[in-house]
């Protein structure tokens, strides 16, 4: 129980400071945002920054929102097993392809590659630790 407390801790202020920190850069600079989301040599105007970081925006309120959830359940890791779950899931199944497919589109590649590295082993150790659970409440 002590390895899910832990994992829905940290999981949850790497969210929460993720979702934070990337509500105010959409706040005070959009526009570095967007740069971050478009291949080299796309202009941005004001409508593209605009339309990027409306549609980040959900993203952004989502982690910060999972964060709060995760941080509130690591007191109470066994009635967290479906966040836990889902978590993982969303690391694994929609951050790790996003990631991919980042590098497929020719976006700069070393500001990914730690976040990659983050959502693989947020989501494996998400199931690893929720599997050595299970097995020991069973």
């Amino acid at each position: 129980m002590k390895q899910l407390t832990w994992w829905l801790r940290v999981a949850g202020v790497f969210y929460l400071l993720l979702g934070i920190s990337n509500l105010i850069y959409e706040i005070i600079d959009p526009h570095f945002v967007a740069e971050g989301m478009v291949p080299a040599g796309y202009a941005l105007d004001g409508v593209t920054v605009t339309a990027l970081v409306h549609t980040f925006l959900p993203a952004s309120l989502g982690f910060a929102v999972l964060g709060v959830l995760m941080l509130y359940y690591s007191r109470l890791p066994e009635q967290a097993r479906l966040l836990v779950l889902v978590v993982a899931l969303l690391e694994l199944l929609t951050w790790v392809p996003y990631d991919v497919v980042w590098f497929a589109t020719g976006l700069p590649v070393a500001p990914a590659i730690p976040f990659m590295l983050a959502h693989l082993l947020l989501g494996a150790t998400g199931i690893l630790f929720l599997r050595q659970y299970t097995k020991k409440t069973a």
